[in-house]
């Protein structure tokens, strides 16, 4: 789980020039909102992966 590191990683520094997000520690609800998002495209991924297998499986056995 690569992501999970990613966004603590983040220096507080950076966080901070960036006022609409404060310091890590006045506003941590954007990484739980970070951590769902890149969760749900995990997820999409892996479908349309598995969907994408499916069809060429299909098409290589009605060839």
């Amino acid at each position: 789980m690569g992501a999970f590191i990613l966004y603590d990683d983040i220096p507080e520094k950076i966080m901070r020039r960036h006022k609409h997000f404060g310091s890590l520690g006045e506003a941590p609800e954007y990484k739980t909102w970070l951590r769902i998002f890149t969760i749900l495209l995990l997820i999409m991924n892996t479908l349309m992966r598995t969907k994408n297998e499916q069809n060429n499986s299909e098409i290589r056995s009605l060839s």
